[in-house]
């Protein structure tokens, strides 16, 4: 879906103060165990995250009529502001990384929700970069970068990960050995 430039960059403001209010409105650790827990849960959401996109990319995007579509339009103009409406993506992962984990209680579904919150982040700005900015060759963006562009460019049933290529090596869908122009 189109979206205006405000609807586009929505998530980029909404997602860090949704962070900070589960953060700081969930229970606190009182010791460094707790502490630790904490961030162990965080830790475990933002990786739950980068499966989560790459299975949405590879199976729901790659292969459902409608998100099909949707997805067909972005890839036939990546550098326009194609996207899910604001707010869509945060209240699926409160849906899917927060509410399900309410009965554990003690902080790990706001831990797990940040941590998740967190790979979106990470997912929308390297997204975006990997579509609008010129990168220094050779660095850690530049790659991600580069391995996006092998999507887009190369083939789209290889490359499904944004956030991490690790899902891709893990699943055997890494395009290797392609030379792409680095800057489509």
């Amino acid at each position: 879906m189109r979206l205006s430039t405000w609807a586009y960059f929505a998530d980029f403001v909404l997602t860090p103060l949704l962070m900070l209010a589960l953060t700081v409105t969930g229970p606190m650790p009182q010791t460094i165990a707790g502490a630790g827990a904490w961030l162990g849960w965080a830790i475990a959401g933002f990786v739950a995250w980068t499966l989560f996109e790459y299975v949405v990319h590879r199976f729901i995007y790659h292969r459902i009529p409608y998100f099909q579509d949707v997805h067909e339009a972005h890839h036939g103009d990546p550098a326009g502001l194609i996207g899910a409406p604001p707010v869509v993506g945060l209240v699926m992962i409160l849906g899917l990384f927060y509410l399900p984990l309410m009965p554990i209680g003690a902080g790990a579904p706001e831990a797990v929700a940040v941590g998740a919150l967190a790979g979106y982040f990470a997912y929308m700005l390297l997204h975006h970069a990997a579509h609008h900015w010129r990168t220094t060759p050779g660095t850690w963006l530049d790659l991600a970068r580069r391995h996006h562009a092998r999507h887009h460019h190369a083939s789209d049933t290889c490359n499904f990960g944004i956030t991490t290529p690790f899902w891709d090596h893990a699943f055997g869908t890494a395009l290797r050995g392609t030379r792409q122009r680095a800057h489509p």
